[in-house]
């Protein structure tokens, strides 16, 4: 595990055997971030494990293989309407019409980069380290997350309004259009004392902070930009697993 907190690392050696064998098989996982903190590694197996449960039923239930279940399980039908809402679903990723060569599939930097990293707001700054009393433990405090995590670098500035504008949402000129937006008068008057204009806010600062959509975990600048980005990985996408109802994507020879 990555830590530069020293008593981590009596943490890891009084884990049991199991627990730590299951949380060092992170490193298979395709995502280098699994072993970086201890709540992250204990969230992958929980997600994992419910996933994989998931899986089993739906293979007693359907004649699906496992490429099929693979897709199905999470992605378009059950996770993305949860994060960006049914209205954001319809305007950004109507139904699939099949195959498009004139879509680029590649991720953008502002999804990588800004709107779907919208789940590290919900990272909070402290892990606890409880005894059996769920009471702090009196030899391993509470970490701090900076002493126990990597530092992110900063994101590179990109600027808010412009990406509204891309968004078909209207750029936000004054300190009164952005209270209104974020429902949030000292909020919008702080961010105007640090930035001096609404046109320098960055993307990530200005998207996180705007209030959700009915239904969804995400502002509507976001809920845009993530809609846009999975059409664009579905429908510029010619071995879709939804082509087979369509023309083949194979050239002629």
């Amino acid at each position: 595990m990555r830590t530069n907190f020293a008593p981590c690392t009596e943490l890891w050696s009084s884990l049991t055997r199991q627990f730590r064998e299951c949380i060092t098989s992170f490193n298979h996982t395709g995502d280098i971030h699994a072993n970086e903190h201890i709540r992250v590694s204990v969230m992958y197996m929980l997600f994992l494990r419910k996933h994989n449960r998931l899986v089993r039923e739906l293979k007693k239930l359907t004649h699906w293989n496992g490429e099929t279940i693979y897709q199905e399980i999470i992605t378009y039908n059950d996770y993305l309407p949860k994060i960006i809402d049914s209205k954001a679903m319809v305007k950004f990723l109507p139904k699939y019409k099949g195959y498009d060569s004139s879509i680029d599939p590649s991720i953008k930097d502002a999804f990588a980069t800004a709107s779907f990293r919208f789940g590290h707001a919900n990272v909070h700054e402290i892990a606890p380290c409880l005894n059996e009393s769920y009471q702090e433990h009196p030899e391993f405090p509470n970490l701090q997350l900076r002493h126990s995590f990597f530092i992110p670098r900063t994101l590179i500035k990109q600027g808010y309004n412009a990406w509204r504008r891309f968004g078909g949402l209207y750029a936000l000129q004054n300190k009164e259009e952005l209270s209104k937006l974020l429902k949030n008068p000292a909020l919008a008057d702080q961010l105007l004392k640090l930035y001096g204009t609404p046109e320098n806010i960055d993307l990530w600062m200005g998207g996180i902070i705007e209030p959700f959509v009915t239904g969804g975990r995400v502002g509507p600048l976001f809920a845009c930009l993530i809609g846009k980005q999975f059409k664009g990985l579905r429908d510029g996408d010619r071995f879709h697993r939804k082509i087979q109802h369509h023309r083949s994507v194979f050239l002629d020879a």
